[in-house]
């Protein structure tokens, strides 16, 4: 009933409440010009959502991340940044359709925009993890960070880095891991540089 969807972001972050997290959240240009929150559940061999509510008075009404009445907010990209905070752009037009007006309308604007960072006030902001310069033992460690963006950039720098020495680090890493989602980590690793190990 919403669109359209201009990026979307899981909301993991240990500087949010407890209560928002792994809420899914999408930018909406158009119909409700901000950012709505839901709940995703397991549905049978699939996944399904239910846009949050809350009580105002004796009715239901939408548990929105944040809402414009500014009819030109035009949220995209909402992204957890290494600080924890929700960052997100502006697009901030009046004209946003490609069939009712011409690309070239003089009322397009081409100059305006914003990026907001939204923070919430009751957790301190996280201490960014940084990739740059770490072995990969450090990388490889950082694949047990709370912080699902934290252990996103982790694997992409392992990547980056020459097969024989990331599967060497990865190999004498191994007999000290035992938790299930880490060992899946080590097999994405092969799996990145289609290397079998029986």
């Amino acid at each position: 009933g919403m669109r359209p969807v201009v990026g979307t972001e899981f909301l993991f972050s240990r500087h949010f409440p407890d209560e928002v997290q792994g809420n899914f959240i999408y930018a909406c240009v158009i119909n409700m010009n901000g950012i709505p929150q839901f709940e995703i559940h397991e549905d049978g061999a699939g996944y399904r959502g239910s846009r949050l509510k809350k009580s105002e008075g004796d009715q239901q009404v939408p548990d929105d991340l944040l809402k414009s009445t500014d009819k030109h907010f035009r949220p995209t990209d909402p992204q957890i940044g290494p600080d924890g905070a929700l960052w997100f752009g502006d697009w901030s037009n009046p004209l946003i359709g490609h069939m009712q007006y011409s690309q070239r309308d003089p009322n397009r604007d081409h100059v305006h925009g914003r990026i907001y960072r939204l923070v919430y006030n009751d957790k301190p902001l996280l201490t960014p993890v940084t990739q740059h310069g770490k072995s990969v033992s450090e990388l490889l460690a950082q694949l047990d960070d709370p912080e699902p963006r934290v252990r996103s950039r982790a694997r992409l720098e392992i990547h980056q880095r020459p097969q024989d020495e990331v599967l060497a680090a990865v190999n004498a890493w191994l007999p000290s891991v035992s938790d299930d989602r880490m060992l899946s980590e080590a097999l994405w690793i092969h799996q990145s540089y289609h290397a079998v190990d029986l």
